[in-house]
């Protein structure tokens, strides 16, 4: 029995995988699939960009505005409920002008005013409660620091002047009627002080009603109350250094221990700083090394421990090195190492202030215990050094600076933590004041518990890098196994779903939860393909490579991001400058070549000439473009850093090429002397200074062989991301042996082992029969070559391409990356030259050494590749769940108590944000159609009252009250010389609210009210239709009363809305948009007429709600039940529902797969046959569903490309009518998640 192997290709919205068996006879592809984890547009964008709001953060924004407009209303029920109670209420107050009101208020503060009067100074109070943020404004961004600004500055205009916001406002509009108070608010604190003065004054009147009970009650319950925020500990992390895994009493597995350590805790700050110092690496240009002593380590953590940054310049100072000398660093050193934040923070809030310099001290204190600990390397067990254990000592909490950051840590009141300092610190009001505003809480947390770091403390202490620290403190940094370990762990029969909300990022979630059900598919005992047999023999084994935005963070992924639309702007010029002034193609290669040319052109003006990197003389762009003497040149040969990036890559002339051969460029310049060398130098030091090349081509250019680490690959491999990591800890669940692979080896292997062209090859005769295909030429070695290639084609387009890319990773050995980590030893070169040698191969002259090696040992031919893959179907993740059942529960004496269930939870928005109304227009002269179909929408009374009575004339058959009229008019006048022929009717619109800076022109006749859409047409077409520019200026409604336009009514067209909101009567007065459609239904009669039916989410939640089939299939079941209790349904959704005498004949839902094309007979034929090839031309998926308009997307394809081109190609498919869907003869099908396919 042979091996098995996974190979798996994480993708942010895919997952590739091949599963084959190597065995000393022959290898085979078992089976191999794509599975594709539709997300939308924003979702994906938002994502690999790196950014902070998502969808949902917008939707959770926009349901906060809800929540706090009820929780108003709440109050306010309260309030009147309160003072009906204490006859302090009075409906006709509430007609008081602005002025009455403010004057009221104004006047309640120094002078007695009615019981009622207050009453309505309180609902006033309760409309606007004034700003009161949860964070603190030192961690506010710009704009919301300028807001706080602004409205302090409001508080103290008013203190200084002694007087409440209610005199203010009332003097302000004696001055002005027209004053606008609207968007001038105050501190929360403005309005309780103003609350309480008023509350003073009157109790002197009304001392037997307004109590001090009553008084704390309005005050402190109704209309400043203000809930707790919810604890959030349940989120924080447990150590993974200290946790330990125990059975809850219901037998379920739970991680408990220590958490970890807000990253704000003076013990993760000294702990950071000093990995940061052990960290720190430094090279001057002759590649030397700067080995840094423990008191220079100690000088520099002083430094940090006091200071927010230190600067690369104060670093060198420190160390007695010069950047002169041709010293450098990384990236963080450049951009300077972060000290310790906390006491930074700390020490500039007091900064100019008197206080006790010892608040801020922390004393680290190491206790040497008797035992003795171990540093051991991990792979062979060996114990390279011994020392004697230590810890830092738990006193550490008390010493003042931890005491300190405990208090402004853990107390969120500011009156408490100024009480609290001020009482424990002995520190000024002032002091006190401005350290209660420094919000520790926003940074998070770290990855350690306080306990672990006492124990790791020590070593780094002593100058150990964070792995040996680790070692020492008796923790596995990387949670590696030994051999011996990893063979005795438990292997489970099958993987469980990560909990909701269990990873930092939903995206990630949802991608590892679709990899653990094909995992658990793919090791089922009842397939046969892994049995548990073979796991537990050790003869499986997965091999995994995680897509770049997966393994970078959100900072790593939006300037991965930002660079690449920069990159892709540049490139566009490039390709137009190439061809318009040199009359050559925009291929990658020509492209590298500019810009490879540009950077190493040290006339920054003419750009004219660039410098041979090697021996310093100049080139022209013509001769790097077309010329035959200048070659793109690899700085570190690939065969010794595989690596073929544009930082590892220069031009330089043929002949320096030549020389340097396989040396690296710092070697060979070496060789040829002090004199040439110190002028390379000396260039590099030109370019990189004056930032033409990028720090990372710099230190390339002076990294010698013996500096390139002999486990380079193994190092990429060595991941460090918490998603990889997470990613493995899952799967080692149910494999002994999962190792990683780097997307450089995958694709280089690709294209050693000949797969690169297997899916356009596959394709080839459909795009050629469709003249969709062009012949290209190059040339190498001196001889042309020519291929027939789909224009515009990559590999892509098509996803099986994640396929291919599993199958290159299952086939990647760990020899192979032990050849390229061991290339440079002439032991592995001979022993891959013996094995080539003993291939009956031919191999092409330009091939290098291991590439020749690589080839030899290549798994599969292309054809046996060609045709597994032409078997694949795509599998796409079923649609979500219309909703779900859940239950709200509130912690009770520290435990979930479950207080609702059975709430029925949309799985997406039932509708768009927005919330339109709805008004009536007048449409003039309505044929007399129009008139019989709408008879209730007809203005004229009279007009009215004959429709319907000819329409009743004919039992409501609005058709034969029609026809009627051709032999019996209808007459407006006694006489009968007035013929009925047309009519003014009103029209339902519905209409929205739009920010003024945010219509177009071209939108400008849907503004509903005249004089506004008057007034913006006329300031539109002075600055010419620039709607920016326009709208810089305010524009009014009425300038002398300062009337502002902000925003504008607008029609909308909409005709599928839901109301949402009711006056008094119960009539709808706010509606919304309903979301996506969730399916169509195609229905047949009695009589065989079909008939389209669209749910939309909307109501498919309606559907859930009231325990009805979301897709129904039998109408007449539904009406019966609907009929027997039809006080519980609602017209608006009986409305919604197909007719009883319909069956369903199909439905359609996004992401459903059809057979488009065949009979039934062939569709029944190719099943039997398991012809995938063929089912696969036909098959299909819903991209897109609307009444009367059905795309259908074709399984391989990635991209949603609606050309002619394409369509041509039967990429896509488009359906506009019923006729036109029943000639495809659709064929719902169901793919699983290993793409096998089922007819449904």
């Amino acid at each position: 029995m042979g091996k098995k192997i996974l190979g798996l290709d994480l993708g942010v919205s895919s997952i590739g995988w091949a599963l084959i068996e190597e065995s000393e006879n022959q290898n085979k592809i078992i089976s191999m699939g794509s599975r594709i984890i539709p997300l939308s547009a924003d979702d994906k964008d938002e994502f690999t960009a790196g950014n902070t709001i998502s969808k949902n953060q917008k939707r959770t924004a926009k349901r906060t505005q809800r929540k706090g407009y009820d929780r108003y209303q709440l109050r306010r029920k309260a309030l009147t409920e309160v003072l009906i109670k204490n006859n302090m209420f009075d409906p006709d107050l509430f007609k008081l002008k602005p002025l009455e009101l403010w004057g009221l208020r104004a006047k309640a503060v120094k002078e007695q005013i009615s019981l009622k009067e207050l009453g309505r100074v309180l609902y006033h109070l309760n409309q606007k409660r004034g700003y009161k943020s949860a964070r603190k404004i030192e961690n506010a961004d710009k704009k919301d620091t300028d807001y706080v600004k602004e409205v302090q500055n409001r508080f103290n205009e008013i203190k200084e002047k002694g007087i409440t916001i209610g005199e203010k406002f009332y003097n302000e509009l004696k001055i002005n009627k027209y004053y606008r108070i609207k968007e001038q608010v105050f501190p929360r604190e403005a309005y309780v002080e103003e609350y309480d003065k008023i509350m003073s004054c009157q109790k002197i009147y009304y001392s037997n009603i307004l109590t001090d009970e009553l008084i704390n009650s309005i005050k402190n319950e109704i209309i400043y109350y203000q809930r707790a925020l919810k604890s959030q500990k349940t989120l924080v992390s447990v150590c993974d250094f200290e946790g330990f895994w125990i059975k809850s009493d219901k037998g379920k597995e739970i991680f408990v221990g220590p958490k970890v350590a807000p990253k704000s805790s003076p013990v993760f700050q000294v702990t950071k700083i000093w990995e940061t110092i052990n960290n720190i690496e430094l090279k001057n240009k002759q590649g030397e090394k700067l080995n840094i002593p423990i008191e220079k380590k100690q000088a520099l953590f002083n430094f940090l421990d006091k200071n927010e940054k230190l600067s690369q310049a104060e670093l060198f100072k420190i160390l007695n090195i010069k950047k002169e000398d041709g010293w450098y660093g990384n990236k963080q050193i450049e951009n300077g190492l972060q000290g310790n934040i906390t006491k930074f923070k700390i020490l500039k809030a007091l900064d100019g202030l008197n206080f006790n310099p010892n608040i801020v001290d922390f004393k680290i204190k190491i206790e040497n215990h008797e035992t003795i600990t171990h540093l051991i390397d991990r792979k062979t067990g060996e114990i390279i050094e011994s020392k004697q254990k230590k810890i830092v000592s738990s006193e550490l909490e008390n010493e003042a600076l931890y005491k300190l950051w405990h208090v402004l840590y853990s107390i969120s009141s500011d009156k408490e933590c100024i009480n609290t300092l001020i009482n424990k610190f002995d520190l000024s009001y002032e002091a006190a004041e401005k350290l209660s505003q420094i919000d520790f809480k926003t940074t998070g947390f770290g990855n350690k518990s306080v306990k672990a770091m006492r124990k790791i403390l020590p070593y780094l202490m002593d100058g150990y890098k964070y792995s040996d620290a680790c070692s020492f403190a008796g923790y596995n940094h990387s949670f590696s196994l030994t051999n011996d370990e990893n063979l005795q762990k438990q292997l489970k029969d099958k993987i469980e779903l990560l909990p909701k909300n269990s990873l930092r990022q939903p995206i990630v979630e949802k991608i590892l939860n679709q990899l653990i059900n094909l995992i658990n598919a793919i090791i089922d005992e009842n397939r046969g393909w892994v049995t548990r047999q073979d796991r537990l023999s050790n003869n499986f084994e997965i091999r995994i490579e995680l897509a770049r935005e997966l393994k970078q963070s959100k900072e790593e992924r939006n300037s991965a991001f930002k660079n690449q639309r920069e990159r892709e702007r540049e490139n566009k010029i490039i390709a137009e400058r190439l061809f318009n002034e040199y009359g050559l193609k925009a291929t990658r290669n020509n492209i590298i070549k500019w810009r490879l040319f540009h950077e190493i052109n040290q006339n920054n003006e003419s750009r004219i000439n660039a410098t041979c990197i090697y021996c310093g003389k100049p080139f022209g762009i013509t001769d790097a473009l077309t010329g035959s003497s200048v070659d793109v040149e690899h700085i570190i040969p690939k065969a010794l850093l595989f690596d073929d990036s544009q930082n590892n890559k220069t031009l330089s002339h043929r002949a320096c090429n030549a020389a340097k051969g396989n040396k690296t460029a710092y070697d060979y310049m070496f060789s040829l002397g002090e004199e040439k060398f110190n002028d390379y130098l000396e260039r590099v030091n030109y370019l990189y200074n004056n930032k033409l090349i990028s720090k990372s081509k710099r230190d390339k250019l002076l990294t010698p062989l013996k500096d390139i680490p002999k486990d380079f690959i193994e190092r990429q491999l060595r991941e460090t991301q918490y998603i990889t990591r997470k990613s493995k800890e899952i799967l080692n669940s149910i494999c002994y042996n999962v190792w990683s692979t780097s997307g450089n080896v995958t694709e280089h292997l690709r294209k050693i082992w000949g797969w690169e062209d297997v899916l356009m090859e596959l394709q080839l005769p459909k795009y050629r029969s469709l003249g969709l295909t062009e012949w290209i030429e190059w040339e190498s070695d001196g001889q042309k070559h020519k291929k027939e290639v789909i224009k515009n084609w990559s590999k892509r387009d098509d996803h099986r391409h994640h396929a291919i890319d599993a199958l290159t990773i299952a086939c990647t050995q760990q020899g192979f990356i032990q050849r390229m980590n061991t290339l440079s030893s002439q032991s592995t070169r001979n022993e891959m030259l013996a094995e080539t040698q003993n291939q009956s191969m031919e191999y092409k002259e330009k091939l290098n050494l291991l590439d020749k090696y690589l080839l030899s040992k290549r798994p599969f031919s292309t054809e046996e590749v060609k045709q597994k893959v032409a078997q694949i179907l795509i599998s796409f993740k079923a649609g979500k769940k219309v909703a779900t059942y859940s239950s709200r529960k509130i912690r009770q004496n520290g435990k979930k108590v479950v207080v609702q269930e059975k709430i029925i939870t949309p799985r997406g928005p039932l509708s768009e944000e927005s919330v339109y109304g709805k008004i009536k227009v007048v449409e003039k002269d309505k044929n007399i159609k129009f008139l019989f179909e709408n008879p209730e929408l007809i203005i004229n009374q009279q007009i009215k009252e004959l429709v319907f009575e000819r329409l009743q004339k004919h039992n409501n058959d609005n058709k034969k009250a029609y026809a009627s009229i051709k032999k019996d008019p209808i007459y407006l006048d006694k006489e009968k010389k007035v013929v009925l022929e047309k009519a003014h009717c009103f029209k339902e619109e519905y209409v929205i609210k739009y920010p003024l800076n945010s219509i177009k022109a071209k939108d400008v006749e849907y503004i509903i009210d005249k004089k506004i859409r008057e007034l913006v047409e006329q300031r539109l077409k002075q600055h010419n239709n620039k709607e920016k520019e326009a709208f810089k200026e305010p524009l009014y409604l009425n300038s002398e009363k300062g009337i502002q336009i902000k925003t504008v009514r607008m029609r909308t067209g909409l005709s599928a809305i839901e109301p949402i909101k009711f006056n008094e009567s119960g009539s709808p007065i706010g509606f919304v948009k309903p979301g996506n459609n969730h399916h169509i239904a195609i229905y047949i009669d009695e009589e065989g007429n079909k008939f389209e039916h669209l749910c939309t989410f909307w109501n498919a939640v309606e559907r859930k709600k009231y325990k009805i089939p979301i897709v129904i299939q039998n109408p007449k079941e539904v009406w019966d039940k609907i009929l027997n209790n039809k006080s519980q349904f609602p017209q608006s959704f009986i409305e919604k529902l197909p007719n009883d005498n319909w069956k369903l004949f199909l439905s359609m839902q996004q992401n459903e797969m059809f057979l488009l094309g065949l009979s039934n007979e062939e569709i029944e034929n190719y099943f039997n046959q398991s012809n995938y090839k063929v089912l696969s031309e036909h098959l299909f998926r819903i991209q897109k569903i609307s009444s009367k308009f059905y795309v259908f997307r074709h399984h391989l394809e990635t991209q949603i490309d609606d050309s002619t081109e394409a369509q041509k190609s039967n990429r896509f498919i488009s359906i506009r009518s019923l006729d036109s869907l029943h000639k495809i003869n659709p064929r719902k099908v169901r793919i699983d998640n290993l793409g096998n396919i089922f007819l449904k």
